[in-house]
């Protein structure tokens, strides 16, 4: 089955020989398939959003990057979109905020059409957009 949830994390060396290293980080990763990973410049970290480990998720996670990297569940509040896998996700700058689009989510799978945002000040806010 090619479909396997993973929880390994590696680094692309840039430059004329580029390589991948795995990174050796702290914490628990999620394991996941069809995720979305955004990077958040402004807390130099790397968000991980929903996906499929054996079940849709529709939680969030985050890598630091500062010293060792380590993995935790990010809270957040408002209602989330539903448990999806295959969305579509951007870091918004000018918002501060992930914008994540579709996917697949149940019952079925389902293709989903809906907008979200995450909103990154302060606690994260859930809220569904009109547009992405």
């Amino acid at each position: 089955d090619e479909n396997v949830p993973l929880g390994d994390t590696w680094v692309l060396s840039p430059g004329p020989a580029m390589s991948f290293a795995q990174l050796t980080t702290a914490g628990t990763a999620p394991a996941r398939y069809g995720h979305n990973a955004v990077y958040d410049p402004v807390r130099d970290r790397m968000l991980v959003l929903f996906g499929y480990d054996g079940g849709f998720r529709a939680d969030v996670w985050q890598l630091t990057l500062g010293g060792t990297p380590t993995w935790s569940q990010v809270a957040t509040i408002g209602t989330p979109p539903s448990a999806r896998d295959f969305a579509a996700a951007v870091y918004d700058p000018l918002a501060d905020r992930v914008v994540v689009v579709g996917g697949n989510a149940l019952p079925g799978p389902v293709a989903r059409a809906d907008a979200w945002s995450l909103s990154l000040a302060g606690t994260p806010t859930w809220t569904p957009s009109s547009s992405p």
